[in-house]
């Protein structure tokens, strides 16, 4: 039975998600918190567009089991990349075209398994391993409808009406739909899609000629899902947040913040599998296509994302494991020396990504969940209200600790109306709404204010702060990391 290809990518999944579970983080870290509120509310159309439908699904059933709401998100996250991993393994054993010779399927599976940026966010509360998981499914599908020596599908000559209204038969429909999927779960892997263009043209054969309509159809197959998906998008959500978002934090970076970056987002989290990228270039291994295809799947990732100020361990490169060991894995067999120092970059990464999410609660002291903690306990007592700057430090008070909470940050957009509404527009909704909801707030239990809302007060809408003082004392409270202040009626 171990012979079977689907028996080990079930031992590969098992294996992996009971690591994933044990190693599981006991803190949330940036969207994390967000996104464990969606599931407490049930929320489905907050994020991309196919992450929260997934998490409800899992989740949910999983609360009213009993089950609490951390461990239910980190439940659906080990899910995702073990089943990412096991769909890679299955992939490599078993592939039709992109690897003919099914060489080394454990080895790359195992460089890809125990990446740090995988293993970190496959015990995190986020949308990466999502994300993951469906480029695993994706590259699958990719590979079976390949299967012929060019790209045209088994099925093709009986066409079928799929119900996205094109006739091109089921093998030929499902690499696109599957391909809407890796797009509806993370909207970045549009970044990915020029590569795929390329790749899907060379594995039709005949990359020199023009192609012909034949070809023509089967990359319309192809795209037009997640094209389709694209359109809808801003209709479904209500707006096109992704897109805004991301270019909103755009900036020039310098060389030395490059290289900062290019450590920290790319080099450390995906360690192993470009150590082989360098090994099999080195041992000229790699042949000018597989080598042009890594440059178009790394190169947009880099570009785009290179000039962000947001750090994320890696989160954004992620997809690309599973398409990196592909390309590498199609280069052949391994010799036994190049097995072997594959196997020690295995070892090396594995323990380094292990280490990095056991300690990384007792690394993070100023984590927004022990600020939650220590502001909470800063209150003393079941009600009450804390003044915070960001929603991520508020959140865990409302999640964890009963509490309720006021966010500078989510009211900012709405403060920069008023002020452009009428230079005294701030200071009369200071004096009608703000400092009477403070009132109310202190008739039923304490009320804080963070150093960071009032550091933010004073920056940006002094107004806001002298007339909270006029109305109130502030009494400093420092408690573990929290600092700030409780208010007083005057």
């Amino acid at each position: 039975m171990m012979h079977r290809p689907g028996v080990r990518a079930g031992l590969v999944f098992v294996g992996m998600f009971a690591f994933l579970f044990a190693c599981r983080q006991p803190e949330t870290y940036g969207d994390g918190i967000t996104m464990l509120y969606y599931l407490q509310q049930g929320k489905a159309t907050s994020h991309h567009l196919l992450f929260l439908p997934a998490l409800l699904a899992v989740g949910r059933p999983l609360l009213a089991l009993g089950v609490d709401l951390r461990t239910a998100a980190l439940v659906f996250s080990a899910l995702c990349a073990a089943g990412g991993t096991a769909v890679l393994y299955y992939l490599l054993a078993t592939s039709k075209r992109l690897v003919p010779e099914h060489a080394d399927a454990w080895t790359w599976t195992l460089l890809a398994a125990t990446t740090p940026v995988l293993v970190y966010y496959g015990t995190q509360i986020e949308n990466h391993a999502h994300h993951y998981f469906w480029v695993c499914v994706f590259l699958l599908c990719f590979d079976r409808a390949a299967a012929s020596n060019r790209l045209r599908f088994r099925l093709a000559p009986l066409p079928v009406l799929i119900c996205c209204g094109f006739a091109l038969g089921i093998a030929a429909a499902l690499p696109g739909l599957a391909l809407a999927c890796v797009y509806s779960s993370h909207t970045s892997s549009i970044l990915l899609m020029p590569a795929l263009l390329v790749w899907a043209w060379w594995l039709s054969g005949r990359p020199a000629t023009r192609p012909g309509w034949n070809l023509i159809a089967q990359l319309v197959a192809l795209f037009l899902p997640a094209m389709v998906v694209r359109l809808l998008e801003p209709k479904i959500l209500g707006s096109d947040f992704s897109r805004n978002f991301a270019l909103s934090l755009l900036e020039l970076r310098s060389p030395a913040t490059w290289a900062a970056y290019l450590l920290h987002e790319l080099l450390v989290p995906l360690l192993g599998v470009l150590a082989a990228v360098i090994v099999l270039i080195a041992s000229r291994r790699i042949a000018r296509r597989q080598a042009t295809l890594l440059g178009l799947v790394f190169a947009p990732y880099v570009l785009f994302f290179g000039h962000w100020n947001v750090y994320e361990r890696g989160a954004y490169y992620l997809p690309l494991v599973p398409v990196a060991c592909v390309l590498l894995a199609s280069t052949g067999r391994l010799t036994r020396q190049l097995r072997v120092l594959f196997c020690v970059f295995v070892v090396a990464q594995a323990g380094y990504a292990t280490w990095n999410v056991l300690t990384l609660a007792d690394r993070t002291p100023q984590s927004e969940e022990k600020w939650a903690r220590d502001a909470a306990a800063a209150v003393g007592g079941p009600n009450g209200t804390v003044i915070c700057w960001s929603a991520f430090r508020g959140l865990p008070l409302r999640l964890f600790h009963g509490l309720g909470y006021q966010s500078f940050e989510a009211n900012q957009p709405f403060l920069h109306h008023l002020l452009q509404t009428h230079p005294d527009a701030v200071k009369v909704y200071a004096k009608t709404k703000l400092v009477p909801a403070l009132r109310q707030g202190l008739n039923a239990g304490p009320v804080l204010v963070s150093q960071g809302a009032v550091d933010f007060m004073r920056a940006t809408y002094p107004i806001l702060l002298s007339t909270i003082d006029a109305a109130f004392v502030r009494e400093p409270v420092n408690h573990g990391v929290f600092h700030g202040y409780r208010l007083v009626a005057r």
